[in-house]
């Protein structure tokens, strides 16, 4: 983004892309002024501005949105040549859950409970690293993994490479049910194809999907943050999504109304007039 914004500004901005310690610190630093612009995931956006979690007793309702960028989507992966077709079949099974106390292990035992599995009593789980995980499953040292990433995810991909795998669909009743009731969470198409051979004239490369569902990365600002800067910032991005979507496979399949869908934060003034300007 900051490559289209240094490209169509005329000098009028210098975008700088900053490294960061991830999602929740981004949010402080722009409630703190220390950057203009940041991404962060949807849950904790919804947090930040309602005031629960790590922000129950500092809420921060100056939050704004603009947009949402790629997904990121919890995911099941299985051998091929495996008779496991739904979480259920897990039972009795070993499990890679994630790494203790991470994002995408509470995802994982999540979605066990929900669908009738104890996670002490009814599987095998570990907790190896994503990429450790991959050649666990293809040394058949485990049977499953679940990984909460955007795709194409490296540890999948690595998988891919190691060993014939599928992507097990996520959408139960127990799913359906998670999603409506967690404002944060929404549906997921997972691109498989990424997971094939690269071939840019292989449809099954770009079409292949199985549902799941997780969450959404947004581009955040402070509500104090000028207009005129907000609105230029979206509208470069806008007029050129084209760009964009081809800058890296996350961004691939951005769809300019879904951009827009189920932001958990108010939208910032600014960025208002582009989403009626620009002609998708």
């Amino acid at each position: 983004m900051c490559n289209i914004v240094n490209r169509y500004s005329d000098g009028k901005y210098n975008c700088i892309a900053r490294a960061s310690p991830g999602p929740v610190a981004n949010i402080d630093r722009i409630m703190a002024g220390a950057v203009q612009f940041g991404m962060s995931r949807s849950d904790y956006v919804w947090s930040a501005v309602h005031g629960t979690g790590i922000w129950e007793d500092d809420a921060q309702p100056g939050l704004r949105a603009l947009f949402t960028v790629h997904n990121v989507a919890v995911t099941l992966v299985v051998r091929d040549s495996s008779e496991i077709y739904l979480v259920t079949d897990l039972a009795g099974r070993r499990v890679n859950l994630g790494i203790p106390e991470s994002f995408g292990q509470q995802n994982a035992v999540e979605l066990l409970e929900r669908s009738g599995l104890d996670v002490k009593d009814d599987i095998e789980p570990s907790g190896l690293l994503p990429k450790e995980a991959a050649r666990a499953l293809a040394a058949d040292e485990i049977d499953a993994f679940f990984v909460s990433a955007a795709s194409p995810d490296p540890a999948i991909t690595l998988a891919a490479e190691l060993t014939d795998i599928r992507l097990l669909p996520l959408s139960s009743a127990e799913v359906i049910q998670l999603v409506s009731e967690t404002p944060w969470l929404s549906y997921i198409d997972i691109t498989t194809g990424h997971y094939r051979p690269f071939d840019p004239l292989d449809e099954v490369f770009w079409t292949w999907s199985v549902p799941s569902y997780g969450y959404e990365s947004t581009v955040i600002v402070d509500a104090n943050l000028p207009e005129e800067v907000v609105n230029d910032v979206t509208g470069f991005v806008f007029h050129h999504l084209n760009e964009l979507r081809s800058d890296h496979p996350f961004f691939y399949r951005l769809d300019y109304d879904e951009m827009r869908d189920e932001l958990m934060a108010p939208i910032h003034p600014g960025a208002v007039g582009e989403w009626e300007l620009v002609d998708p």
